[in-house]
Parts: structure tokens; C-alpha cells; sequence
């Protein structure tokens, strides 16, 4: 009887698969809106952010600067969706032309940092602009960083065979560092091209 009592009921396995998948579709659901709402316009902010700190030290508050006004955050939020929703449909029909459109559009929000009320269009075709002859440079840029991710790995790993806790310590403050570079390196790309669009 013990036995038995530890046994799932396959029955009511099958039961709770629908409350299952259903729980699934609201939480993604809750995650794609959350995404296109808010976390894209806080990438935006980031951005701007980043691009600011160039020549000086920026508000906190310039992190929160795409909902400053309704315009300007429907705005950004569209653009920032349509971008992302496009990359997505060419992955998921050709990878190579999905991952060829990911970086024509990777100085999307970028642009939008520097002028958030920017049409879709517009923004699209000067990433494009930006973007033609760079791609492989993005790309080569973007794997330059897989060496940081290895170090602070190996740093875990050693941390961990020290103190387990300070493992922790190590993963965030590394991580930290990582994003913090990377997204200044890529800030003075996007400079870069620009610049050298003003000079063509």
C-alpha cells in the first residue's frame, strides 16, 4: 500500500497537462508583452545611457528616458517590436538571412536612443546604411567577448572549489564588468559608424 501511494496516477498526469501548457501560454504571453512594452524601452534608455556617458556622467533617470512621454515610448516600443519580430521570422525561416538581418538592424536602438520619435522606416534603413560593409565587424566584435565569458567561467569554477559562496560573488561582479564593457564598446562602434556616415 505504501508502495502504491508513491506511484503518480498516470490518469491524472494526463489531467494536468492542459493547466500545464495553459499556465505556459499566459507566462510567455505575460513575457512577450512585458518585452515589447517595457524591456525594449529600457534597452533604449540603456543606450542612451551608455551614449551619454561618452562625454560626461548621465542621470540615472536617462535610463527611464523612453517613457517620458507617451509618444515617445509607443514609438520606441513599435519600432523595438517590428525589428524584433521580423529578425524573428526570417530565423525561423532561413537562419542565415535571419542572423544576416539581425546585425542590417542592429543599430536600431541606438538610433532610437539618440532621436526616439524616429518612424520605423527611417531607423530601419539608416541601420541598414550604418550596417553595409560593418556586419562581419559587429560579428568579430561579438565573438571577442566569448574569451570574458570564459574567464569569469573559470573563475567560478575556482571560486567554487574555495568557498561555494564566494562563487556567487564572483559570477555577479564578473558579469557586471562584462556587460558594462561590452556595452560601451559596442556604444563607441555605433559612434564610430556614425561618424564616419557624416564624413561620407
Amino acid at each position: 500500500a505504501a508502495m502504491n501511494a508513491t506511484i503518480p496516477d498516470p490518469d491524472r498526469m494526463f489531467d494536468l497537462l492542459p493547466k500545464l501548457y495553459g499556465s505556459a501560454s499566459v507566462m510567455a504571453a505575460v513575457s512577450l508583452v512585458l518585452s515589447a512594452l517595457v524591456f525594449s524601452v529600457l534597452q533604449v534608455g540603456l543606450y542612451r545611457w551608455y551614449m551619454e556617458a561618452r562625454d560626461g556622467t548621465p542621470r540615472f533617470s536617462t535610463l527611464f528616458s523612453g517613457f517620458f512621454s507617451g509618444a515617445q515610448w509607443r514609438n520606441v516600443a513599435w519600432v523595438q517590436f517590428y525589428t524584433s519580430l521580423v529578425t524573428g521570422l526570417w530565423g525561423l525561416l532561413f537562419f542565415i538571412p535571419g542572423v544576416v538581418y539581425a546585425y542590417k538592424v542592429f543599430l536600431v536602438p541606438y538610433l532610437l536612443a539618440e532621436n526616439p520619435y524616429m518612424p520605423r522606416k527611417r531607423a530601419v534603413e539608416l541601420s541598414k546604411a550604418l550596417t553595409n560593409g560593418e556586419k562581419m565587424r559587429v560579428f568579430w566584435l561579438e565573438v571577442s567577448f566569448i574569451g570574458w565569458f570564459l574567464l569569469i567561467s573559470l573563475a567560478e569554477s575556482l571560486a567554487a572549489t574555495v568557498l561555494p559562496a564566494l562563487s556567487v560573488l564572483v559570477v555577479f561582479v564578473g558579469n557586471v564588468f562584462l556587460t558594462v564593457y561590452m556595452q560601451a564598446t559596442l556604444s563607441e562602434f555605433y559612434a564610430a559608424m556614425r561618424e564616419k556616415a557624416f564624413q561620407m
